[in-house]
């Protein structure tokens, strides 16, 4: 058990046991409150992932779906010249690795599979105005997964999905993602 204090009150965290959420088993988080003259409880299992609307701003970007186990988080990056910027993998992956967004440091390329659901989620999300004109992009997008040469990448293009090897001098576009285990 963790205690806190934060400008004169107290609280502290306690995980207990699991529960059933949908058919997935979440830990619960107890968080213990002292305001002043009594400690309160609550118990949270964290978001709804399966049942959230894609498109849903939450934990620094925008949710676009789930594979596998993870919910995926996208950010685009804009740029001073285009809404969709392009780099060279390496440099892609660099800027992408090393950034900080809404608090947040966990931010990756996404890798094949996390990027073809976003690509089968860009209509709705295009409908939400995330991200420009996500159903109307023909530029290919970079993942984080080397071809089998050393000198190309993985990329796909985002009005299709079609999965292409590209050279990494290549100028594409990338789209930041952070994963959530659910």
């Amino acid at each position: 058990m963790t205690t806190h204090a934060l400008a004169g009150s107290y609280w502290k965290e306690i995980t207990a046991p699991t529960v059933k959420v949908g058919a997935v088993d979440k830990a619960l988080k107890s968080i213990h409150a002292y305001d002043g003259s009594a400690w309160k409880e609550t118990y949270s299992a964290g978001p709804d992932w399966a049942n959230m609307a894609i498109g849903t701003r939450i934990e620094g970007g925008m949710f676009a779906g789930i594979t596998g186990n993870k919910a995926i988080i996208m950010k685009i990056l804009p740029s001073p010249t285009s809404y969709y910027p392009v780099w060279q993998w390496a440099h892609g992956m660099t800027v992408v690795l090393g950034m900080t967004s809404n608090g947040y440091s966990d931010w990756v390329l996404p890798n094949q599979a996390e990027l073809t659901t976003i690509v089968n989620n860009k209509t709705t999300l295009n409908a939400l105005g995330v991200g420009g004109h996500l159903t109307t992009i023909t530029t290919y997008f970079w993942t984080n997964e080397e071809g089998s040469n050393p000198l190309y990448a993985l990329a796909i293009r985002f009005n299709t999905p079609y999965l292409s090897t590209r050279l990494k001098t290549s100028m594409y576009s990338v789209i930041a993602v952070r994963l959530v285990t659910i």
